[in-house]
């Protein structure tokens, strides 16, 4: 007897289809959000070491910071783009991206800055402490989502003792600043209201899930 050639019927192949579209349905949104949050934590820390790096190159120099203009501060920060601002536009979300960014940390704002990786820096005066200074930086450009703090806008509180820029939310700017820049309202969002994240970056610096369990 001859081979017997055997194929699939249509039925078969059209059931097949639909099951890899069910599996590629499934998987397709959580492999997409795994790796938003790979980007995300990389740039986080691509941020934290350039503010870390250039808190280190003003206290060398023997600068205090305090006396620096917004656009001083941003030359240190290799920028050539310095834009005065007054004010947050409506880009900008808090945590729960229930709020826009307003209040005080928005009507602080003096400037924001281009830096050469495309990120965003944004200098804040004057905050609860006088004579401080906040560096934001939006780890992946204005013109990308989610533009939310604690999920790509983090924050760096100058330390008035030593000068030197401390993340959000660490034990050392504890003993300095508000509860805004102490503590992560992430888990109560209604609590945080329009400033609810700014304090989250320690929790994003020390959690290495952080960025893979920020809400949608």
């Amino acid at each position: 007897m001859g081979n017997i050639k055997k194929s699939f019927t249509l039925a078969e192949t059209l059931i097949t289809l639909a099951i890899i579209g069910v599996i590629a349905a499934l998987t397709i949104p959580t492999l997409a959000k795994k790796y938003q949050a790979a980007q995300l934590r990389s740039a986080f820390f691509v941020a934290n070491s350039i503010v870390m790096n250039t808190s280190g190159l003003i206290v060398k120099d023997g600068v205090d910071i305090s006396d620096l203009t917004p656009e001083e501060i941003s030359k240190y920060f290799k920028s050539d783009n310095f834009q005065t601002k007054t004010r947050f536009d409506n880009k900008y979300k808090s945590f729960g991206d229930v709020y826009n960014a307003s209040g005080a940390l928005a009507t602080q704002l003096r400037g924001e800055f281009d830096l050469p990786n495309g990120m965003i820096g944004l200098i804040i005066f004057n905050g609860y402490d006088a004579n401080s200074r906040l560096i934001g930086i939006d780890v992946n450009g204005k013109n990308k989502k989610p533009n939310r703090y604690g999920h790509d806008v983090f924050f760096w509180y100058q330390n008035p003792i030593t000068r030197q820029f401390e993340i959000t939310g660490s034990m050392n700017t504890a003993k300095y600043t508000s509860t805004w820049y102490t503590k992560c309202f992430a888990d109560d969002i209604a609590s945080g209201a329009n400033e609810n994240g700014i304090g989250c970056g320690a929790k994003a610096l020390s959690d290495p899930d952080w960025f893979n369990k920020l809400p949608k």
